[in-house]
């Protein structure tokens, strides 16, 4: 992950992140299309992510191992 010090960042987002709930909703950054280039979500939210990833992970790995050792087991 980048990061960027608070010190760094200015104006309307620094305001957003400052709120009394700090980030309570995603923050999308558009560019002058319109169009979303970015989004700062909350600490909570990524937590979550990462722990969806993780588990993923795991069971994509229980697989691989199951499918190894059904495969040496085939021989």
């Amino acid at each position: 992950m980048r990061t960027i010090d608070l010190n760094d960042i200015g104006g309307k987002l620094l305001n957003l992140v400052l709120e009394e709930n700090p980030v309570s909703e995603d923050i999308g950054i558009i560019d002058e299309n319109g169009e979303l280039i970015a989004v700062i979500i909350p600490k909570y939210l990524y937590d979550f992510l990462q722990e969806k990833v993780e588990e993923t992970e795991d069971i994509l790995d229980r697989e691989a191992v199951e499918e190894f050792h059904k495969e040496q087991n085939e021989k």
